[in-house]
């Protein structure tokens, strides 16, 4: 599947390792770690979709080995295998998206391993060694933030349960804080010293208000189940520690599922890669569900039963609601569609372009695109205004803005204005405009007509070349 995202992430890539700056020449509204990362892969594989996929299972192949290593911790080689179950359940096909490599496959990965480090220091004595895994807790989470922002939600919760399994928490808090904020030192070192630091300011936080209001806005009850099953793990956390009582370590899954869960569910996108996030902590919490029945008394059960009721119900609810037509209607046709193909180009029937085209038009449609782009003399530019981000990284060709989809205009108008006049300043060998745009760009079809003349029309999308430019 050659998915949207992974095209803006894979052409801002390949921007920066030919000698742009993230963020001053490339931008995307995402944290920097996905783009390096993407970088990295292409440097050594080249820029497939193949390539980034296989980063992307070792990165899930990681989340299923930590947290199987995990539960063997907390409890039982049997629980650890009831884990990493789950994982693979949730996470080894396209159920929430885990087939892509988006920034919750690589988030995921350093927070299950977060959960490894931060196991072992708990459960440690107090010396050197448990320090450097405090420290190693908070660079793990310290790099997942700069994948995602809301892996902050999964590091509120070990700090909290480090409040409450550590005797002297205070300098253990420290160390983890400590460290996580030294990852964000070589982002915003590299933005002071390429002079991007308005740019990666507003790429990790200044869009986040834009980007939530223009999000679908659902109704005030949909809004406030997201935060019930937090609030009723950390006032039951609360109480336990109020009455003197220990908090079992095995609690520690349950508060990170319900952070992970309400930082999964923070914006009201209906994305079901969303839900990737809080997968680790959901494997560990099913793994440690009792076995057998505990004796409480009839109150002792209602207690826990209400609890529970609070916790999954107002969850299930928002799943659901926000996600549910995203997983089951219009999911259950791309699954399917997904397996055939797979099954198909495992057999030999089809082709790897094939088996890709099935899933979508984004292939065929670059296919084509680079077919009807001959002119390669120097270094060739384009600029593409809809949804085909791939194209850049696919044909080798230097995106003439530095943003690479229209989306970016609907969340943030002013982007319009920024484009119109780096295209006016450095006119692009090629303009291609798709026929489906998030937001209408008049000045844009003006300036085509006058400076371009068309090379190729079809259904989808339209490309033109300058006309000036001779073609090969």
């Amino acid at each position: 599947m050659w998915y949207a995202d992974e095209g803006y992430f894979a052409s801002i890539a390949a921007g920066v390792r030919d000698g742009g700056v993230l963020y001053g020449d490339h931008w995307d509204l995402k944290p920097p770690m996905i783009f390096w990362t993407y970088a990295g892969v292409q440097s050594v594989f080249g820029t497939s979709v193949t390539a980034i996929h296989a980063a992307s299972i070792a990165a899930l192949l990681v989340v299923y080995g930590a947290t199987a290593f995990a539960a063997r911790e907390l409890g039982s080689p049997a629980r650890a295998v009831v884990a990493a179950a789950v994982v693979t359940v949730c996470l080894g096909g396209p159920l929430f998206e885990g087939n892509l490599a988006l920034t919750e496959n690589f988030l995921v990965a350093f927070t299950a391993l977060a959960a490894c480090t931060w196991l072992l220091a708990v459960r440690g004595e107090p010396s050197r060694r448990r320090t450097w895994f405090f420290l190693a807790t908070g660079l793990l989470f310290g790099i997942a933030a700069n994948y995602k922002q809301v892996a902050l939600w999964d590091a509120a919760a070990f700090g909290l349960m480090t409040l409450v399994a550590v005797r002297r928490p205070w300098l253990p808090l420290a160390q983890m804080a400590g460290a996580g904020l030294l990852m964000f030192v070589p982002f915003v070192l590299y933005a002071l010293l390429t002079g991007s630091i308005a740019a990666y300011w507003e790429a990790v936080a200044g869009f986040l208000g834009p980007y939530a209001e223009t999000a679908p806005q659902p109704q005030f009850a949909l809004r406030f189940a997201r935060y019930p099953p937090l609030a009723v793990i950390v006032a039951w956390v609360v109480a336990r520690r109020v009455r003197g009582q220990d908090v079992p370590l095995t609690a520690f899954a349950p508060v990170w599922l319900a952070a992970a869960f309400a930082g999964a569910v923070s914006s009201t996108y209906p994305f079901a890669h969303y839900l990737m996030q809080p997968v680790p902590a959901l494997a560990l919490t099913v793994a440690f569900i009792p076995l057998r029945p505990a004796t409480y008394s009839l109150p002792g059960w209602a207690l826990r039963g209400a609890m529970a009721g609070l916790m999954v119900l107002p969850a299930l609810w928002v799943v659901d609601r926000q996600y549910g037509e995203e997983i089951t209607d219009r999911g259950r046709e791309i699954h399917r569609r997904y397996y055939l193909a797979f099954f198909d180009r495992m057999s030999g029937d089809i082709d790897e372009r094939e088996a890709a085209n099935r899933l979508g038009p984004t292939p065929a449609i670059i296919d084509d695109v680079r077919a009807a782009m001959t002119v390669r003399d120097g270094d060739p530019t384009l600029f593409a205004w809809g949804h085909l981000p791939w194209i850049y990284a696919a044909s080798g060709y230097t995106n003439s803005a530095k943003h690479y989809s229209s989306f970016t205009a609907a969340v943030m108008p002013e982007t319009l204005d920024e484009i119109r006049e780096r295209i006016e300043r450095d006119p692009p060998d090629y303009v291609l405009v798709m026929a489906v745009t998030d937001v209408p760009f008049p000045w844009l079809d003006s300036f085509v007509e006058e400076h371009y003349r068309p090379v190729e029309e079809q259904k989808d999308w339209a490309l033109y070349l300058r006309k000036d430019l001779q073609r090969d």
